[in-house]
């Protein structure tokens, strides 16, 4: 793959800086993205991987939820830009193979937040300029992803929060790559939403790895479409 991208929802690194490094050199991701860091400034960035990573972060201000993007330092891509964004997101603005420019953007919806208004303006900043990924937790377990047309489950308690979720996603024209549980309770809580516009140049692949607490892993291969070499 060009790109690599392993993305987690950790529940707190600090407990598990060996497991996420030997995750990190078992699978040679170029990117990791985490969510529920639960980190504080105090956290120095080469805690986590070390040198080799440079760290985008956004700290929650008491220590819990959190996000981060690490970055290999010796990939091929480069980072034209990176901030913060609504809610708890992060994101950097990547150029690969010196031709294709797409946002990947680690976003945590926390579970007791009700309203989706962090939802819809993550969504509404990013898919605009129909090129990201969006990675992360986002806390929609009454979302069916694996039939052929997505659509809340018949026994949810908050249809109606489920399908205005569903409904902002759909609106804004994002494929949502990941089919299976990611939740020790069988639910699809980690989801990888794409631009539809942006797989005619990527083709974007998940896998549902193991667990790095009550959440598994999602391994992201990202491969760059192939280009005509020919030249006027």
């Amino acid at each position: 793959p060009n790109l690599k991208i392993l993305s987690m929802n950790a529940n707190s690194v600090t407990g598990k800086l060996n497991l996420i490094k030997c995750y990190v050199e078992t699978y040679r991701p170029d990117l990791v993205c985490i969510c529920e860091t639960k980190i504080s400034a105090t956290f120095d960035d080469n805690e986590l991987l070390g040198n080799e990573f440079t760290l985008w972060r956004n700290d929650r201000a008491q220590g819990a939820g959190g996000v981060l993007i690490a970055m290999r330092n010796n990939i091929s891509a480069k980072v034209i830009e990176s901030y913060s964004g609504p809610g708890e997101s992060v994101t950097i603005k990547l150029q690969i193979h010196d031709k294709i420019v797409f946002n990947v953007v680690t976003f945590y919806r926390p579970p007791s937040e009700y309203e989706l208004d962090n939802l819809k303006d993550i969504i509404d900043l990013y898919s605009a300029a129909n090129s990201s990924i969006l990675l992360g937790d986002f806390n929609l377990p009454d979302i069916e992803w694996a039939s052929d047309i997505p659509h809340v489950k018949p026994m949810s308690h908050r249809k109606s929060l489920h399908q205005r979720a569903l409904d902002i996603i759909m609106e804004a024209d994002l494929a949502q790559l990941v089919s299976g549980p990611t939740h020790r309770l069988g639910n699809t809580l980690d989801l990888v939403l794409i631009n539809r516009s942006l797989l005619d140049e990527l083709n974007v692949i998940c896998n549902i790895l193991n667990r790095i607490s009550d959440h598994n892993m999602i391994l992201v291969d990202v491969y760059v479409q192939v280009f005509s070499s020919h030249t006027g």
